[in-house]
């Protein structure tokens, strides 16, 4: 199911950008999966990276006051305070609880980004150590505390995640932030918008599978005697 929802996850980021309803979203959502592809290999990133950021956040969850104060970093403040805490997420260390406060210690230097932001943006840099804080991460995983979005419930978090991906041997196939993605589409699915995509692709999985089952029982009921009995395979 997992993977099945990580699959999922542009469908939905795209059902998401519909429902929101400006044209510019459709673009957040490309800019979503391509920056997934080019910022784990950037040493920082600038002012307008930084909003790209802070826009897919707020197509992801609620829409926060905070954008004026995310766009008035200077790009060379934003430069200046992202290589350090890409260099604090990125470091080889045991303690990676230790890590991700100090990274998200440094982004919230900038104007407007608090822990949840500063977890997006790391969760790009380093999925392998920071998940995005989203609410449907943290719903599922700090179940005992109330949704406050402070440094300890997003470590607490990244430490439910990593747990669960050891408890399932899912080390070095998932990450802390994929496993996050994952939840925010199985969290999204109750939403109307999603929830009618996400019941469109089963009806045509479920079809699929309906339709080849119905050519194999024509093509058993086409033979005649004369065909030899199938080889019985030996299952390893």
């Amino acid at each position: 199911m997992l993977k099945s929802a990580l699959d999922l996850y542009p469908t939905v980021m795209a059902q998401l950008a519909l429902k929101k309803g400006a044209n510019s979203n459709a673009q957040i959502s490309k800019d979503d999966c391509e920056m997934r592809e080019s910022l784990p290999d950037k040493a920082s990133i600038d002012s307008e990276e930084l909003m790209k950021l802070f826009r897919v956040k707020q197509m992801k969850g609620i829409v926060r006051p905070n954008g004026p104060q995310v766009q008035s970093n200077k790009t060379s403040e934003v430069v200046k305070v992202t290589t350090k805490a890409f260099a604090l997420i990125r470091a080889k260390v045991d303690d990676v609880d230790a890590k991700i406060v100090e990274a998200i210690t440094e982004m919230e230097s900038l104007q407007g980004v608090g822990p949840a932001t500063a977890s997006l943006v790391l969760s790009y840099i380093s999925p392998e150590s920071c998940a995005f804080a989203s609410d449907q991460v943290l719903d599922v995983l700090n179940r005992d505390s109330s949704r406050d979005y402070k440094i300890a419930d997003i470590v607490h978090a990244n430490q439910e995640l990593r747990a669960t991906i050891e408890k399932v041997g899912g080390i070095g196939e998932w990450t802390p932030e994929s496993l996050g993605m994952a939840l925010f589409v199985l969290g999204k699915a109750n939403d109307p918008k999603v929830k009618g995509i996400l019941n469109k692709l089963l009806s045509s999985w479920n079809s699929a599978k309906g339709h080849g089952k119905r050519r194999a029982e024509s093509a058993e009921h086409d033979k005649t005697d004369e065909d030899p009995p199938p080889k019985k395979v030996k299952v390893q």
